[in-house]
């Protein structure tokens, strides 16, 4: 706007310039400035003050720099409240602003929006702790604004963080970004996210982004006598598994129900197996992640060195539950390889009745009248078998032992020549009743 007074003096009138430069008149009372004037031989006009270039806009949007302006009195309290910043002045500069000033401004001056990010998993439950950056976007043939200064060039502008944010409890960050300009926006965690990427543009004062991040869960195994417990819980709500240095017992189990400390909870090192025959491997961290909760189409657990186990549903049903209240949810028991051992004739491999097994000094029982094998469990090494009968070998004949997988297998002991012997079978108080028979054999 100009402030434009007559060369004869008097009161001067506001006036706008149009496209076409048509001057329109605001009247002031006295001493109107209308179209005649320009296009009469009149004086010419004078002007008075300066010509500024302001860019203005309404909350909730802002601009870098701008200021307040102050509301008209008696206005309505609902109206808008602007802001403004001064893109051009030629009162400060001396001399008119360019278009190419201008725009440069323009371009680098435009207001900020509230953009609303929302994380949640596949499963519909929010992310919190997530890392959003904004960038503006590059590599599209598009040239991101510059500084009007000349400060960056296109390269430093494309690789500068506009705004950044965590995502809260509930999952949400506020990012205040440029309006109209194509930006990239980038979210990712650590544990609980894998880096996504995508390009968007804000305009309107509205504006919101929603992110769907893979579901994560955390195995851990825990080595008994006997077994090998399987363990799962999510990260997500169990924020202190991954906060801390190494692997301890989880913070949740550090007393039994009899008031023993817990320990040995390590990052599983097996894998899964899903129904559809995809294998799952977790990393380092025990760590496995998919688009839908990871258990649901579990089938099988497998782990070096020990038996495989079935998921029931059930343990589906809790381990679904470690999702949202954060506990620690058993999913398997994985048991020692199992070797069915016999005892057999070096002769004719005929098994023996009734001999007693033992593995490292365990009795696991014997073969009974029916001469069936004797299953033993036994970790993965080098063991020492024994096998008695209170005949044949008294003392016992010892044999050497290996397992080296987890999966069943049989064994057959030999009983050497030396330890035959001819015995009586008929029971107590009777004599054979063969033809010729004279005695007992």
């Amino acid at each position: 706007a100009e402030l434009l007074v007559p060369y004869s003096g008097g009161f001067g009138s506001i006036a706008s310039r149009s496209p076409r430069g048509i001057c329109e008149k605001y009247d002031r009372g006295v001493g109107v400035v209308t179209a005649s004037h320009r296009r009469s031989t009149a004086p010419p006009l004078t002007r008075l003050g300066s010509f500024e270039v302001y860019l203005c806009c309404a909350r909730p949007l802002r601009l870098t720099g701008g200021n307040l302006l102050p509301t008209v009195a008696g206005s309505d309290p609902e109206s808008p409240v602007f802001s403004a910043v001064c893109l051009a002045s030629k009162l400060q500069a001396r001399t008119w602003p360019s278009c190419e000033t201008v725009v440069a401004r323009i371009a680098s001056g435009l207001p900020y929006g509230p953009l609303r990010v929302t994380i949640r998993t596949s499963m519909d439950l929010v992310v919190p702790g997530v890392r959003v950056t904004a960038r503006y976007a590059s590599g599209d043939g598009r040239r991101p604004p510059l500084d009007p200064d000349g400060a960056d060039d296109e390269e430093a502008a494309a690789s500068r963080v506009l705004a950044g944010g965590e995502t809260d409890a509930e999952g949400v960050t506020e990012l205040f970004l440029p309006m109209c300009v194509p930006l990239r926006l980038q979210a990712q965690h650590d544990v609980l996210m894998q880096k996504q990427e995508r390009e968007v543009m804000l305009t309107s004062p509205n504006s919101s982004q929603e992110f769907w991040s893979e579901t994560v869960l955390q195995l851990w195994q825990v080595e008994k006598a006997e077994h090998l417990k399987i363990y799962c819980s999510s990260p997500r709500v169990a924020r202190s598994l991954h906060g801390c240095e190494g692997f301890m017992p989880f913070p949740l189990l550090q007393e039994t129900s009899d008031g023993q400390p817990r320990h040995g909870f390590l990052p599983f090192e097996g894998h899964l197996e899903l129904a559809n025959e995809q294998i799952l491997r977790p990393d380092a961290q025990g760590l496995v992640r998919l688009d839908r909760d990871p258990l649901i189409d579990t089938e099988f657990i497998f782990c070096t060195g020990w038996r495989s186990a079935a998921v029931s549903p059930e343990a589906k049903e809790e381990a679904a539950k470690a999702h949202t209240n954060g506990r620690v949810v058993e999913i398997a028991s994985l048991g020692q390889p199992i070797v069915h051992v016999q005892l057999c004739t070096h002769c004719c491999g005929s098994s023996l009745p009734d001999v007693q097994i033992a593995v490292d000094g365990m009795v696991f029982g014997d073969t009974g009248p029916f001469r069936n094998p004797v299953p033993c469990c036994a970790k993965v090494g080098e063991h020492t078998l024994l096998a008695r009968h209170p005949l044949v070998m008294p003392d016992g004949l010892r044999s050497p032992l290996k397992i080296t997988d987890g999966t069943t297998s049989g064994v057959e002991m030999e009983l050497p020549f030396d330890r035959l012997r001819f015995v009586c079978v008929a029971p107590p108080g009777t004599r054979g009743g063969g033809a010729g028979a004279s005695g007992g054999a």
